[in-house]
């Protein structure tokens, strides 16, 4: 017995049959467009429980689908076309009923799971989105299908991904919809601070998700926390649920957000140990607005180092953007804000605004405990909040009508 638990601890990596992409004819001079060679070695790699190996080089290819079994191994780099035709075009997801960016339909990510299990992406390389062929276009409004993710895991179960540097998307960086079981650890974003929707983790609809462990710059949110978007997320109503975040680092970039696209509802989110350097717009930020709906409930910030924020500390906004009421309003409820302290002594950001929807849909539950944002400008501005506790708050002044 002791000698086939030994045996079958040493084929964990072993007996991964390895597909190298240049076994299928990748070339990684950063010029050819190895499109053909990553979908083939990509279809190959699962029929053994395999390792799509990426080796030293960089190499350029269009969008490709991992299916269930593979271990992506990135060594060298893995860039994005600079060209419509290496991203098919496919529909929106239910729950969001538009691309969320210019149209309604979407070019694929340039890594996509669908209806898949066992997915590893790890590191040490790169994964470059080339980004700069879709900034400007998406800039002049000159798309005509909603710019690519970087990686997007669509109803897909135990993940990991690990070790890369994820730089560069046309729009959203890293993106796991529909997903069970996500561990996102260990990784770098890097993205210009200039160009926005270039957010960093975008976990949307899907529960037991830990992010750790991680450093990222990026022009948007650093992790923004989603279920869907108005009647089609209300209607597909997957809500995202248990989530951790902790032990990451934050530069350039907007928040740690929660929404604003939140129809699904979320709940049981634990945000722990994390340094925010900035420049960064929130320290905080909870968003949602009037054909939203849904629900965010019991949700913790707790212990984390704010650097330099730029407009408010802690938020609560419920006007994101406008359009017709959903029929029952987002429900706040149970939000707390535990041991927040400043290493900046820039004052130029607000310290916080709370503003809720009105009744009956005040948000409940709010807690301040051990907050200390520094120096600041400006004060606070509460609005229908039904219950807050306060302790030990500074700046004070905080006081709900």
């Amino acid at each position: 017995m002791f000698r086939s638990a030994v045996l079958a601890l040493l084929c964990v990596e072993a007996c991964h049959a390895v597909v190298n992409v240049e076994s299928c004819g990748a070339v990684g001079d950063a010029t050819a467009d190895n499109t053909n060679a990553f979908r083939e070695c990509a279809a190959k790699a699962p029929m053994d429980d395999g390792i799509l190996l990426v080796p030293g080089g960089t190499f350029l290819t269009g969008a490709f689908n991992l299916t269930s079994n593979t271990i992506l191994e990135v060594m060298g780099a893995i860039a994005g076309v600079q060209n419509f035709e290496g991203y098919p075009v496919i529909p929106p997801l239910p729950s969001y009923g538009t691309s969320r960016d210019c149209c309604v339909n979407r070019y694929q990510a340039l890594i996509q799971t669908n209806n898949a299990q066992n997915i590893t992406i790890r590191g040490p390389g790169s994964i470059d989105g080339g980004g700069e062929f879709w900034w400007p276009q998406h800039k002049n409004n000159s798309l005509v299908n909603g710019r690519p993710k970087l990686i997007e895991l669509i109803n897909t179960t135990d993940i990991e991904i690990t070790g890369v540097t994820l730089q560069n998307p046309a729009f959203w960086t890293l993106h796991p919809v529909y997903c069970k079981n996500v561990w996102i650890h260990h990784i770098r974003i890097n993205n210009p601070p200039d160009i926005g929707n270039t957010d960093g983790i975008d976990p949307d609809s899907s529960a037991n998700v830990m992010i750790e462990h991680n450093s990222i710059n990026c022009g948007d949110d650093f992790i923004a926390m989603k279920s869907g978007m108005d009647q089609y997320g209300r209607d597909v109503g997957i809500p995202l649920t248990n989530v951790t975040i902790r032990h990451n680092v934050f530069y350039a970039g907007a928040s740690v957000s929660i929404g604003s696209e939140i129809s699904g509802g979320v709940s049981d989110i634990f945000i722990y140990n994390n340094t925010m350097v900035g420049p960064a717009v929130f320290g905080a930020y909870l968003k949602s607005a009037p054909g939203r709906g849904g629900y965010v409930k019991n949700v913790l910030y707790q212990d984390h180092v704010l650097g330099v924020i730029t407009r408010a500390h802690l938020v609560i906004q419920t006007d994101f953007d406008s359009g017709p009421p959903a029929p029952q309003l987002t429900v706040f409820e149970n939000i707390r804000f535990v041991n927040f302290t400043r290493s900046s002594t820039d004052a130029s950001a607000v310290p916080g605004t709370l503003d809720c929807f009105a009744a009956p849909y005040e948000c409940t539950g709010i807690s301040l405990d051990h907050v200390h944002l520094g120096a600041t400008t400006g004060a606070w501005d509460c609005k229908n909040v039904k219950s807050i506790e306060l302790t030990d708050v500074s700046p004070s002044g905080l006081t709900c009508s």
